[in-house]
């Protein structure tokens, strides 16, 4: 998928998945994050590569939703626009993932649910050019592991 989305690219083809304007390839990047979080955490940890996914797919999805569609307090991080609001979507949903997928465990301790968030929002907050579609799944199953 990665290189099928490089290769249309050009042709702008797909146009809702490319941020035309930015200097982005997240579309590239999803699929390569996806399948390095899977290398790396299956079939050994598949609670940490679920958590990776549903990051990736949820609250990077509500972050650009809210931001984009709602938030007026904007920061400009190399170049590309963040607002508080699409910040404060990602932590509160990532929040609640990591809730849902640590509860069979027991023994959940809200403090390292709210590490992992703050630690992935603030990630996602200072990567431009789509590098968050990369590093997020597999920083959050790596959190996942290590925290919850």
């Amino acid at each position: 998928m990665a290189l099928f989305f490089l290769a249309v690219r050009p042709f702008k083809l797909f146009a809702p998945v490319y941020h035309y304007g930015k200097n982005s390839l997240g579309e590239v990047y999803f699929p390569l994050g996806l399948i390095l979080a899977a290398f790396y955490f299956l079939p050994e940890q598949l609670l940490a590569f679920q958590f990776g996914v549903l990051v990736l797919s949820f609250s990077d999805a509500l972050a650009a939703i809210f931001g984009n569609g709602l938030g007026k307090n904007e920061i400009r991080i190399w170049g590309e626009k963040k607002t508080l609001l699409g910040s404060f979507a990602f932590f509160i949903s990532t929040c609640i993932i990591a809730f849902f997928l640590s509860f069979p465990g027991g023994n959940l301790e809200w403090w390292r649910v709210m590490t992992a968030s703050l630690i992935l929002t603030f990630v996602e907050m200072i990567l431009a050019f789509g590098l968050d579609n990369l590093i997020l799944p597999i920083l959050a199953a790596q959190l996942f592991v290590a925290l919850l």
